[in-house]
């Protein structure tokens, strides 16, 4: 990949500085800007007459990172730098790669989720940025983790289910047109609101602005203080109304069976007013979704414009 111009190979990231990249991000004072510029890959796997087992976000992220690990350096297994060149994927999608200036880990550039479609379950990864490099690899693993890794037996009740289908589509920008006075948040998997004491709405706007903050960094890009400041003041001003939330728990098996828990919400949060600079994005945490685990399903989201609330 020479820089971020397009989209790239994993054969174009040879003496690809990933770190320095990273690191060297571009800021820019426009959301509009950021949007436009956004870039992701999309893998999508059919598999017929399939249902989702419960904890499946989570099996189907070991499965991913344990096909990933076949072909990765020795180093990389111990979650430690690889000296190749290019660095093998399980570098790029299992290791941390940076901290930022608060001590935040910067978040992985993928997340992985399920849609049941009729008697088909949809599963798919998104994979951000500088990551695309290695998309081609990470499509392979996804195939790979499915088929081979996943204990289909044990978690479901029945072998792994086959795969009628693959496709990659590939995201160049995030259209930002004029914004409604009023939109609705439909979350279409539970997000993490963990932490929260008070007003979930708010908290989940805000935790949608962090974040697309810090995935944009895998663009090689990252929201200046004015873009950040704008959003954060323009949320301040905007009617936030909860009631289509329902509060509920997520747990999320390890490696090693213990049931991690996570605070969640599901339903419609609606919002209202003059969204200005925050639209952007709103938009832009459609492709990176919210909150914590949404590299295994959790905050995905699509707006709804206007409309009555419930």
């Amino acid at each position: 990949m020479r820089g971020m111009e397009h989209v790239g190979s994993q054969a174009d990231a040879r003496g690809f500085d990933l770190a320095g990249r990273l690191a060297a991000a571009r800021v820019t004072d426009s959301a509009v800007q950021l949007a436009s510029e956004w870039r992701d890959g999309t893998v999508r796997l059919r598999l017929p007459r399939c249902r989702a087992p419960d904890g499946l976000g989570a099996h189907l992220r070991r499965s991913f990172l344990g096909a990933l690990a076949a072909g990765a350096s020795d180093e990389a297994r111990r979650n430690l730098p690889c000296p190749w060149d290019p660095p093998c994927a399980l570098d790029v999608f299992l290791r941390e790669q940076m901290r930022g200036p608060r001590g935040d880990g910067l978040p992985k550039p993928y997340v992985i989720f399920f849609t049941a479609q009729g008697q088909d379950l949809v599963v798919e990864l998104r994979v951000f940025g500088m990551a695309c490099g290695w998309l081609d690899t990470a499509a392979e693993a996804m195939v790979a983790g499915l088929r081979d890794i996943l204990p289909w037996q044990r978690v479901a009740g029945h072998a792994p289910p086959v795969i009628s289908h693959r496709q990659v589509a590939l995201q160049h920008g995030v259209t930002v047109r004029r914004a409604p006075a009023r939109i609705g948040l439909e979350f279409l998997s539970p997000v993490d609101i963990s932490g929260t004491r008070q007003d979930p709405g708010r908290s989940i706007v805000s935790r949608i602005i962090r974040r697309v903050s810090a995935v944009s960094r895998w663009q090689g890009m990252v929201p200046g203080p004015e873009v950040t400041r704008g959003a954060t003041d323009t949320l301040d001003r905007l009617q936030i109304d909860a009631a289509g939330l329902r509060p509920g728990a997520y747990h999320s098996p390890n490696r090693k069976a213990q049931r991690r828990a996570h605070d969640v919400c599901r339903g419609v949060l609606w919002v209202s007013g003059d969204l200005g600079p925050l639209w952007p994005l709103l938009l832009i945490g459609e492709r990176c979704h919210a909150g914590r685990a949404a590299v295994e399903g959790l905050g995905r989201y699509r707006i709804r414009s206007g409309g009555a609330h419930g």
